[in-house]
């Protein structure tokens, strides 16, 4: 399968996609194609330019990943990841989730959050009440004929989270993992799992980036190394 980046402009040149395109290594994939911003260390991929014409983060995310599965040189399946999406040890891409909607919606109210993301997870409970949260902060395969299917039978406009949206219409076969999503320097583990992800300001500090680079020290054929 190829792997698909949707990428904005961060003002860091996207150190954080640099190690994660290192884990690639980890996983049996084909091309890789970056949709949206392209940093200019990066080679050896497709880049596919794409606007954000959305104030809305979510649909702009949406457009990007329309635009892969409408572009026949995509295959058929195919790995999203995100920037900060880390693969730590050799395995294969499968569909993961960590408990239910019901869980996440609790655990989410129960502390400040992001309002914005609890209302986007409680539109989509209400469409699949009690059934799996596969929102969590790992690679996912999307089949591009569904993908684009699912569009005939809901508004994307209502800020549904897609991955719960995907996997929970279409009955898809899962595993359950813990999520690993390190928010800051506390909370990073002194193991980090297969699968995990950062939140965007840890990049900045010293100490999480050398454990990147402690991770994943070795360049990809991603990086220009003129």
């Amino acid at each position: 399968m190829d792997v698909v980046y949707i990428l904005r402009a961060w003002y860091d040149n996207c150190l954080e996609l640099r190690y994660s395109l290192r884990s690639l290594e980890n996983i049996e994939h084909w091309k890789v194609f970056i949709i949206g911003y392209k940093p200019d260390w990066i080679t050896n991929v497709v880049h596919i330019p794409a606007e954000d014409p959305y104030e809305i983060k979510s649909l702009n995310a949406l457009h990007k990943i329309n635009i892969a599965c409408k572009d026949e040189r995509v295959s058929d399946d195919f790995i999203l990841m995100n920037d900060d999406f880390y693969i730590k040890d050799k395995t294969e891409i499968k569909y993961f989730h960590q408990w239910t909607m019901h869980n996440q919606l609790c655990e989410r109210r129960a502390r400040w959050n992001n309002w914005t993301y609890v209302n986007k997870l409680h539109l989509t409970y209400c469409l699949f009440p009690g059934w799996n949260d596969f929102s969590i902060h790992c690679p996912i395969v999307y089949n591009k004929d569904k993908f684009l299917k699912l569009q005939e039978h809901y508004d994307m406009t209502q800020g549904y989270l897609l991955r719960n949206l995907y996997c929970n219409h279409y009955w898809i076969k899962w595993e359950k993992i813990e999520d690993c999503k390190v928010r800051n320097l506390a909370e990073m583990p002194k193991e980090f799992p297969t699968f995990f992800s950062n939140l965007d300001s840890l990049i900045i500090t010293d100490e999480f980036k050398e454990a990147l680079n402690n991770l994943f020290p070795n360049a990809s054929k991603y990086e220009n190394r003129k």
